[in-house]
């Protein structure tokens, strides 16, 4: 039987030497339905033989010999790589932990027999060779962002896979416990940041350059950054725990394939303490990343890159149930749609042209899904929170309301929401009571 996949000898762009490479022919399919982060869930191959093939597997070029992982454009032309010659200088410096990390990933990789696995340790390769610079000035933020993504499909997919327990709810609320740790610490690496650059500043003024050993503030800096990898890998290990607890405590069995790569990831956690381990880890650096290249547009940007970023950070958002930012996202996508409309106003007053009509037209069309999508949002984060604020009322029924809903507020829970909640489930008289004496105490709150 035919296939949709070619083989070809390509060079490598970093080590010069030759290997086969495989990737599907153009027109054999199409995309017929994609989920909101551009995933696409339906995909119609023209020849039905070839449905089982996942041509999201294929898009990445892997070495063989050094390793070098990435999109097949940039593979073939590393002229289109940014800043290309300082990665290949990096990538190239001798590096134990590297060597192993990028030894094992290719251990895992058979494009010959391709499946999640090698789809999987393909994508985290690449991912790995483009987080080894530290520079920021020189990190790819948007490839980086895009391969996050790709990465979260591909730990969706498997998920999708597994049949649905009654103990999923208590499993999402512990990992939403670990990723707002893990949220912590990265923030809190991020806040050391300023204080090592003006640590660097002041030891430069007081005549010493800052890896001089006589440096009193170097020992403790490099201290703080040790105890921080520790504590990631600490992070790292909770979390693939609530992977496999059930099989630990109950000497229950995981499908084989689950238990491989999540066994592979956590031997890769003590070289690589930040490595992504499910669709949520990845959603969260995608949204990083994403994050950072927004940071770096500029006026000149095409209007509809701007408003590509601004639309993929709220939809991300939305997918790791963080509402808060969803929100922020979606506000400032509207201001700017609104603002650029007013000036497309004014271009049409002094110049009136079709051009600018349709241009005006585009981002009503925008504004109008954006009010739309607000609703759609806040009946999400309704849904959301609903059950948690139940549970905890009813947890705590010696509580007054007002003191509920500030240890709530206290908690990062939506103060619209928490309204909402009482505004609902409460009788008439108890909402007029607590609107009438907000500050002063009030008896139990007698709806459970």
């Amino acid at each position: 039987m035919a296939s949709p996949i070619v083989k070809r000898k390509i060079i490598c762009p970093i080590c010069e030497k030759e290997s086969y490479q495989y990737s599907i022919m153009p027109n054999q399919y199409i995309i017929e339905e994609k989920e909101s982060d551009q995933h696409p869930i339906k995909i119609k191959w023209y020849n039905p033989d070839f449905q089982d093939i996942k041509p999201h597997y294929y898009v990445l070029f892997h070495c063989p010999y050094c390793m070098f992982t990435d999109f097949e454009d940039n593979f073939t032309k590393p002229l289109t790589i940014t800043n290309f010659q300082s990665l290949r200088s990096n990538y190239i410096k001798p590096n134990p932990t590297k060597t192993r990390v990028l030894q094992f990933f290719n251990s895992k990789i058979s494009y010959e027999k391709m499946s999640f696995t090698s789809a999987l340790f393909a994508h985290l390769n690449a991912i790995y060779i483009y987080e080894l610079e530290e520079r920021e000035q020189y990190k790819d933020v948007k490839k980086l962002a895009r391969l996050y993504l790709r990465t979260a499909w591909l730990f969706r997919e498997e998920e999708s896979n597994k049949i649905i327990s009654n103990d999923d709810e208590l499993l999402k609320e512990l990992q939403n416990n670990i990723d707002n740790l893990n949220s912590g610490l990265n923030d809190l690496n991020r806040r050391l940041n300023p204080l090592v650059d003006n640590i660097k500043r002041r030891v430069i003024e007081l005549g010493i350059k800052y890896d001089d050993p006589n440096n009193p503030y170097l020992s403790q800096v490099n201290e703080f950054n040790n105890l921080s990898e520790q504590l990631q890998k600490i992070i790292s290990k909770i979390r693939l725990l609530t992977k496999k607890d059930k099989e630990l405590i109950q000497k229950t069995t995981q499908n084989q394939t689950e238990e491989n790569y999540l066994d592979d990831i956590a031997k890769l956690s003590d070289c690589w303490p930040t490595i992504p381990m499910n669709e949520r880890d990845c959603l969260n650096k995608a949204i990083e990343y994403y994050e950072r290249q927004y940071q770096k547009v500029n006026s000149n940007d095409s209007l509809n890159q701007q408003i590509g970023i601004m639309n993929i950070l709220t939809e991300l958002c939305l997918r790791v149930n963080n509402y808060k930012k969803a929100f922020e996202y979606l506000s400032s996508l509207y201001q700017f749609c609104a603002l650029n409309r007013q000036n497309l106003y004014s271009q049409q007053r002094q110049n009136p042209s079709s051009l600018i009509e349709s241009q005006i037209n585009k981002l009503g069309d925008i504004m109008f899904d954006l009010s739309e999508k607000r609703k759609i949002i806040e009946e999400k984060q309704y849904e959301h929170y609903y059950p948690q604020i139940k549970k905890y009322v009813e947890e705590n029924t010696e509580k007054t309301w007002l003191e509920i809903r500030e240890e709530l507020i206290n908690r990062d829970y939506p103060e619209l929401v928490l309204d909402k909640y009482f505004q609902e489930e409460s009788s008439e008289e108890e909402v007029e009571e607590t609107k009438n004496e907000p500050q002063k105490k009030k008896k139990r709150w007698g709806i459970f």
